[in-house]
């Protein structure tokens, strides 16, 4: 309870300062109630600000949005793209690394391929760590490389675009969390990130949001958070953002499916995308497929 209550004046304060403060107070019995009163004075400062709602919830996943962020509004994009749209992201070269849900993704380019290719032409190819030979256009380059861990997973794509998945090889670089990242490092992800693009001009790196579960609210509570921040740093930033968790949470009619930890609302993977043994089903995976089609297309003309 104590660290979640950290966790939530770290997102709601937004910066270190007051977190290590607080830290430091957690020795004494006076401490433990200096760091209560601060952070009942964040959540009412936020509450103030952002409303109940989005001080119980980690903010409103459409709130605000970026040009290049793609979500459930916007995931559809690709289907009504002009040619030229169409046509520059078919010249593209993307890295795609990712783990068993990242295969979701895989099967829905597959499967729309396989059932528009003039609407969208990329091909898959699974690859290794580092490239064999040259690249060609039109192509996702995909590993998986399982569930190492969410730090893990961090390093690997640090390793992958330094043993040649970028420029020249690849035009685009996306690295995915699966839904037993929960515990991810926000700010080791975003600096990360950072540190790639400042390395490896020329290519264009993308983020994406963790996805959610059907059950386990307290989990999906810890989802949420790191994608609350994910997505406010975006926007603030103008990156390029596949909003995962907000697509396969809203239902075809625009209703998100929700669930409940510690008396507050969190959104939860929508049940309509889940096929037999919990992972995603046809039209789930179709979705994530066109949202990051979509995104490609979006960046592909920034």
């Amino acid at each position: 309870m104590v660290r979640d209550k950290g966790l939530l004046t770290h997102v709601l304060l937004g910066w270190h300062g007051p977190l290590s403060l607080v830290r430091k107070l957690e020795t004494t019995s006076r401490g433990v109630f200096i760091r209560s009163t601060i952070i009942v004075l964040a959540c009412s400062f936020w509450a103030s600000r952002h409303g109940t709602a989005l001080a119980a919830g980690f903010g409103d996943p459409q709130e605000p949005v970026g040009a290049l962020i793609v979500n459930h509004k916007n995931f559809k994009y690709s289907e009504t793209a002009d040619v030229q749209k169409t046509t520059r992201v078919a010249r593209l070269r993307v890295f795609f690394a990712h783990s068993a849900e990242g295969e979701n993704i895989v099967s829905g380019i597959e499967s729309l391929r396989s059932g528009y290719a003039s609407r969208y032409p990329l091909r898959v190819e699974s690859v290794g760590n580092r490239p064999i030979g040259p690249s060609r256009l039109g192509k996702i380059y995909e590993i998986n490389r399982g569930d190492p861990g969410p730090e893990k997973k961090v390093q690997l794509f640090e390793e992958y675009v330094a043993e040649g998945w970028r420029i020249p090889i690849v035009d685009v670089a996306l690295n995915t969390f699966g839904a037993g990242d929960q515990q991810a490092d926000i700010d080791r992800y975003i600096q990360s990130m950072l540190a790639l693009e400042e390395t490896n001009r020329g290519t264009t790196f993308l983020y994406a949001t963790i996805p959610l579960t059907t059950d386990d609210p307290d989990s999906n509570a810890r989802r949420e958070l790191f994608n609350f921040r994910l997505r406010r740093f975006a926007a603030a930033n103008n990156k390029p953002l596949l909003d995962i968790a907000d697509i396969e949470s809203y239902s075809a009619k625009g209703k998100p499916a929700t669930c409940t930890s510690k008396g507050h609302v969190y959104r939860c993977l929508n049940t309509d995308y889940v096929g037999d043994g919990g992972s995603l089903n046809g039209v789930g995976s179709q979705r994530l497929a066109k949202g990051l089609i979509s995104l490609l297309e979006l960046a592909a003309v920034r």
